[in-house]
């Protein structure tokens, strides 16, 4: 029997404590936890979208409740949780204990059979409505110094000069009227928080003198999970600053009926990168009449339209599915495209164009070329393979022009029987200078 009672002590791991700093995940450490762990929590915000709280203790290690702060926009109890001396901001649901909306509820002690709490305050998120006109930080100061995670900033209807706001929780952005026209958000926003949500609101990227225009919404040191829905990006002529851009490659953005406005005047025909995406993106019914710049992830594209350029980066995985692409694609780095029931045209040279030096496949099914349309596969560094199954919008036969690597080798071109297609071997010539040729053939094409 003694044996027995040895044996089974070796086999039972003592609980744990782990020490965490604000700078320290608490999802991660959450997740890493066993059953009867303890986090202790040194003084800071410890930012989080989704705390899963289940067999743990939590206890903060400040001087009061306000010294630690769970800054969360979803909180889940579950069975054995302990929270002491700590502040929670959040939405939560905690049975058998009744929490004003908007105001501090202050704990000392509570407890329901699966879960305590000591010395503890809880947060609900509130609505903020938000003035415009005059300064905006004094303006509306009260509603800006109260603001906690899974809030709502409303915005009513106007113009607002923020300058540069930086937003460190997870917040919901939004016009009053619904109406994107009706709310003019100049300055440039700073979105350091796991989740944030943008409705109805139109970005300028302005100066409060109007004497800048640059980058409008800006996501930088963490990886944020970022909707925007109903929302325009106005023009931007600021070079080399886009009007968004998310930065961190593990973000997830999506984009629901936008609109992101031309960069600059295009008949001045000068061009920046002002859509700028890291990481995973799903775009639907939206217009981007703006370069738009992919590094990494997977896009997911539905009956959306770009009129500009489109580049692939950084082993971008490009899906579109019932959209128009009015000007060329370039992939780079390992990008693959995957293009399904939609028009490819460019009205200003008749020629629409897929170019890079990526060695993925390349695929364009059941798609229309508009009428006069060709494309132009140059292939300098590698070979992949050219899926092509289009036909000509007018039902005349698409042209393809395929331009081969210095060795004279074009990849595999699958074409549909009412495509012609036509390979250009560039080992004995400047495929530059050919591609050149043919936008100038098919210029005058329609004058003859």
């Amino acid at each position: 029997m003694k044996e027995t009672t040895e044996l089974l002590k070796g086999l039972v791991k003592m609980a744990e404590q782990y020490k965490l700093t604000e700078n320290s995940s608490i999802e991660q450490a959450l997740a890493q936890a066993k059953s009867g762990d303890t986090l202790l929590l040194e003084p800071g915000d410890y930012v989080a979208e989704k705390l899963n709280l289940t067999q743990i203790n939590i206890i903060g290690q400040g001087q009061s409740p306000d010294d630690v702060t769970l800054d969360a926009l979803h909180v889940d109890f579950g069975e054995s949780v302990a929270l002491t001396n700590l502040t929670i901001y959040g939405e939560l649901e905690l049975p058998g204990l009744e929490l004003e909306n908007d105001k501090e509820n202050s704990i000392a002690s509570f407890q329901n059979g699966t879960m305590s709490l000591t010395n503890c305050k809880i947060l609900t998120r509130g609505v903020h409505h938000l003035k415009a006109g005059g300064d905006f930080f004094k303006t509306n100061a009260h509603e800006l110094s109260n603001i906690t995670a899974g809030d709502v900033l409303l915005f009513e209807k106007g113009e607002y000069d923020l300058d540069a706001i930086k937003f460190s929780n997870s917040l919901t952005l939004t016009s009053e009227s619904g109406n994107a026209a009706d709310v003019i958000i100049n300055g440039q926003l700073q979105i350091d928080s796991p989740v944030f949500v943008l409705n109805s609101l139109t970005f300028t990227g302005t100066n409060s003198d109007k004497s800048w225009r640059g980058t409008a919404v800006m996501n930088g040191n963490r990886p944020v999970e970022l909707t925007v829905n109903g929302c325009i990006f106005q023009d931007n002529e600021q070079p080399d600053q886009p009007a968004l851009v998310v930065q961190q490659p593990q973000s997830e953005t999506t984009l629901m009926n936008c609109q992101i406005a031309p960069s600059v005047d295009l008949r001045q025909g000068s061009e920046v990168m002002n859509f700028d995406i890291s990481g995973d993106l799903v775009a639907y019914q939206c217009q981007f009449d703006s370069v738009a710049l992919f590094h990494g992830g997977r896009q997911t594209i539905r009956q959306s339209r770009f009129s500009r350029p489109l580049s692939l980066r950084a082993g971008s995985e490009f899906v579109a599915k019932n959209c128009e692409f009015n000007y060329q694609i370039e992939l780079e780095e390992n990008s693959s495209m995957d293009i399904n029931d939609c028009l490819l045209e460019n009205s200003a040279t008749h020629v629409f164009v897929i170019y890079g030096d990526s060695p993925e496949p390349i695929n364009v099914r059941s798609s229309s070329f508009a009428p006069d349309c060709a494309v132009l596969w140059i292939d300098v560094k590698s070979r992949p393979d050219l899926n092509i199954d289009v036909e000509n919008a007018d039902e005349s036969e698409a042209v393809v022009y395929a331009a081969s690597d210095e060795r004279g080798q074009i990849g595999k071109l699958n074409v549909s029987p009412t495509t012609k297609l036509i390979g250009i071997n560039a080992k004995d010539y400047d495929v530059q200078a050919a591609y050149q040729q043919l936008v100038d053939q098919l210029k005058q094409a329609p004058n003859e």
